[in-house]
């Protein structure tokens, strides 16, 4: 595909996965490789206005207090080097760029007020600041008698070197208060006008640059300075090419602006769309206006449920309509849960009597006010903890296996293969609950990640689970599969919401959870609804992956492109 090709395909290109994101990191590719726009061999290389660059050069080092060191090459950075137009030139970055990093600033010296300091943070994508994050300053008087050199200028071109914002770089516009380079930032500027500022500002947004950064990492977390920039290279074409190329990627990049909120508003539609269909098919007051919203969903499945994100959407509706009693039919002949509930206090009694379980204090009654929403006529709401009992707890004795919530596949709601086997002397403290076969367990920290799984089979040695568990062994006629289900639905999520307490990791406590208000149907209606929700979630699966796949395969679409538009 050549350039013509290209821009003559841009809007098919746009509908691929991340189409807008690959499309930017194209166009800077196509723009450092000068695959953009038409050369004109007869410009000038910058080469030949070097001695002007080096007078340039050892004004702005002689300004900022610069001290010139040596910096061996990497072999690994060098390779990466590609073909260039004959009348650019590749040079290391510290020959034509003037970078500086900010000086280690330590915690005595920071001041509740003075000259702020950049942090990583301030600096944001999309080429924009925020300095209100910094909090940090140093004193005036040092920054005169140390720091001068490090306050930041219009025109400095600022970059986040560590952390999680690394690599984002923006424009310094001037606040109208002093700010000073801080540690882990960098700001830099081509050393003469011989060029065009925004050229280097493209190239540091560039994956080319990125990839030379990386290759010099070592451990996982990426901190760079000095060192790292003096090994990169820079391909700079004659001055006027750098003008044509940052005019036509910036006609670009705004039209990408355009496609992206174009994008954003269109997805924002589609959800808006999702939500109101699901919300008229949940309330529908009528089995015969159900029946209209439902069919109305199926005639624009394919508008609704055209993404991996809406399915979450229908998921959760699936599990709503179950626990609502609107999923399958019911059935006359069922055993009303209500007689189901008689068994269970009957089974709990036992249980006591036999010293199997403790006495458990009974629950509050359920005011009429706190029923989320009305019932089939054979359906009976109760506390959680009137359908299931904890197991008990123990410090560990000897070897166990221990569960804990890293143990959660949430997605399948089992335990994973890879649980822990441990002697008790080296038992964590939270190690205690005990559970069994059949059990259902809820992490209680963070609940709204949802890490919840049943117990599937015996565990050898004996299992234990962490404290951050809440454990429900449901009694007879209580499918632990119907209870997972219903833990994972909005009611419930909504319930616990309401109920955690924390900040950090809020939570939920034990009492609080068993006494959520949970819908039992009929034993044998609870069977159904299981059979159907498993039916649809692996559906759900087929869908979801085969747009997974639709996306990968625009994304294979889009490298080929990229592929074929730099080799020319």
């Amino acid at each position: 595909m050549n350039q013509e090709s290209f821009f003559k395909n841009f809007q098919l290109l746009v509908d691929a996965h991340n189409g807008v994101q690959k499309l930017r990191e194209l166009i800077l590719q196509m723009a450092i490789h000068g695959n953009l726009i038409t050369q004109d061999l007869n410009e000038e290389s910058v080469f030949k206005q070097l001695e002007k660059i080096k007078s340039d050069k050892n004004q702005l080092i002689q300004k900022r207090k610069l001290k010139l060191r040596n910096i061996s090459e990497n072999n690994d950075v060098n390779i990466l080097k590609y073909k260039i137009p004959s009348n650019w030139c590749w040079f290391r970055l510290p020959e034509v760029v003037f970078f500086q990093e900010g000086p280690g600033i330590r915690n005595w010296q920071f001041k509740s007020h003075g000259i702020k300091l950049l942090n990583v943070q301030n600096i944001l994508p999309n080429n924009k600041t925020l300095f209100e994050k910094s909090d940090k300053y140093v004193s005036e008087e040092e920054v005169n008698e140390k720091y001068e050199h490090f306050l930041i200028e219009e025109g400095d071109l600022l970059f986040a070197a560590s952390g999680g914002s690394w690599g984002k770089s923006a424009w310094f516009y001037d606040p109208g208060y002093k700010i000073m380079l801080n540690t882990s930032t960098i700001r830099l500027k081509f050393f003469s006008d011989e060029f065009e500022p925004n050229y280097l500002k493209y190239f540091l947004d560039s994956s080319f640059f990125k990839k030379q950064m990386e290759l010099q990492l070592v451990g996982m977390q990426p901190n760079f300075g000095s060192t790292h920039l003096g090994r990169v290279y820079i391909p700079i074409p004659p001055l006027e090419e750098q003008k044509r190329i940052v005019a036509k990627a910036d006609q670009l990049m705004a039209h990408c602006d355009q496609l992206e909120a174009r994008q954003q508003k269109k997805y924002e539609q589609r959800i808006l769309l999702n939500n109101a269909a699901l919300d008229k098919l949940l309330t529908a007051p009528t089995p015969e206006e159900f029946a209209q919203h439902w069919q109305r969903i199926c005639d624009n499945f394919d508008l609704l449920y055209g993404t991996p994100e809406t399915v979450g959407q229908l998921r959760q509706a699936i599990l709503q309509l179950a626990v609502q009693g609107k999923l399958v039919a019911q059935d006359i002949g069922d055993e009303p849960a209500s007689v189901l509930l008689e068994k269970i206090e009957a089974e709990k009694n036992q249980l006591v009597k036999e010293k199997k379980i403790k006495r458990i204090r009974s629950l509050p009654q359920i005011d009429p006010q706190q029923i989320p929403y009305e019932l089939p006529y054979n359906w009976e709401w109760v506390r959680l903890g009137d359908v299931g009992h904890d197991c008990g707890q123990k410090k560990p004795d000897k070897k166990f296996t221990y569960i804990d919530v890293s143990a959660i596949n949430k997605e399948q709601g089992v335990i994973s293969e890879n649980v822990d086997i441990i002697e008790p002397s080296e038992a964590p403290s939270r190690a205690r609950k005990l559970v069994s076969k059949g059990s259902v367990i809820y992490a209680t920290v963070r609940p709204y990640l949802l890490n919840i799984a049943i117990i599937d089979k015996h565990f050898k040695p004996e299992p234990i689970v962490s404290t951050a568990f809440a454990v429900l062994h449901p009694y007879s006629g209580i499918l632990n599969k119907y209870l997972y289900y219903y833990l994972r639905s909005k009611p419930f999520i909504t319930y616990v919401e309401s109920e955690m307490i924390g900040m950090a990791y809020p939570a939920i406590n034990d009492g609080k959870l068993y006494k959520g208000l949970v819908p039992i149907p009929p034993l044998q209606e609870q069977k159904r609804i299981v059979a159907k929700v498993d039916q649809l979630m692996a559906l759900c699966d087929e869908l979801e992956a085969g747009l997974v796949q639709a996306q990968t395969e625009g994304g294979k679409l889009m490298e080929a492109v990229v592929h074929h538009v730099l080799a020319g």
